[in-house]
């Protein structure tokens, strides 16, 4: 058994929702990130800035509600190409943890009628969850659903360990008891970090890590292609990743561990990054 003492510090959740102001500031701190937010409070800064009716919205904002203008909006509706993305992590991560919710992008279309306009480029954001009048909320900004995204994937993880056989490769040949306590380790540290709501980024860090670490021992390193200079480990990581649970899904010996990844996320239409590597149906047939 792994001896280690943990420095991973809980994180509490959020009961009652920041102001406004706190909201739009940890929202701003994303730029650093390259993710431009941009908060609207008033139906007079939709007119200015997008022609809308400001009427359209003038009972949203009467709610005490704000709509955020995000480079990720549609990923966030449509949920594509999410999961494993870093950006939309500290997206979600600075909504959640700012106590607000976001609203189901048909419901609101379907309350406030928005004339036929492009509605998906914004979240609409309630700092509450007792909504009515039609509105929905978006379960994809409860903390519970979040982490149950990232629990599917370590869970997945531990049935790869206890059958020694990551995804649908060769069976891996420990060299050693380090090999065996480092994984104990990492999916130890991984529990620990879910259940203590540490950053979801940082756990996704972990899990590309381990996931690549996976695949370089066993016989799928084949179907991510040769290393071309120009791809980076992240690209690698990602592509590693998605190889691992796109073929996961396929089976139902290891799609039983993704049924909250099932739910809420679309996998299929998320792409790879490099095109150095394998396509990975191809792969599949030949």
């Amino acid at each position: 058994m792994v001896v280690w003492n943990s420095t991973v510090i809980a994180r509490d959740r959020v009961e009652v929702p920041v102001s406004v102001d706190k909201l739009c500031s940890r929202l701003k701190l994303l730029s650093i990130y390259d993710i431009p937010v941009v908060v609207y409070d008033s139906p007079h800064h939709m007119t200015l800035n997008f022609g809308l009716r400001s009427s359209s919205f003038n009972a949203f904002f009467e709610l005490g509600g704000v709509l955020l203008w995000c480079s990720l909006s549609k990923q966030w509706h449509m949920r594509d190409n999410v999961l494993f993305d870093e950006k939309f992590w500290r997206l979600w991560d600075a909504i959640v943890t700012s106590g607000w919710k976001s609203v189901s992008m048909s419901s609101f279309r379907s309350v406030y009628g928005c004339d036929g306009a492009d509605t998906y480029c914004f979240i609409p954001l309630l700092p509450f969850s007792d909504v009515d009048g039609g509105l929905v909320v978006d379960e994809l900004c409860y903390h519970s659903v979040g982490y149950s995204l990232l629990r599917d994937v370590v869970n997945l993880f531990k049935h790869f360990v206890s059958t020694r056989r990551w995804c649908f490769g060769s069976v891996i040949k420990l060299t050693g008891v380090h090999d065996s306590q480092f994984l104990e380790y990492q999916i130890c540290l991984l529990d620990l970090m879910i259940s203590r709501y540490s950053k979801p980024f940082d756990i996704l860090e972990l899990l590309l890590d381990l996931n690549l670490w996976g695949v370089g021992h066993s016989s799928l390193d084949c179907y991510i292609g040769l290393i071309a200079e120009d791809d980076s480990l992240h690209a690698m990581q990602h592509n590693a990743m998605m190889l691992v649970m796109r073929s996961s899904l396929i089976f139902s010996v290891t799609s039983c561990y993704l049924g909250n990844i099932i739910k809420h996320c679309n996998i299929d239409s998320t792409p790879l990054i490099s095109s150095n590597y394998c396509n990975i149906q191809t792969s599949f047939s030949s």
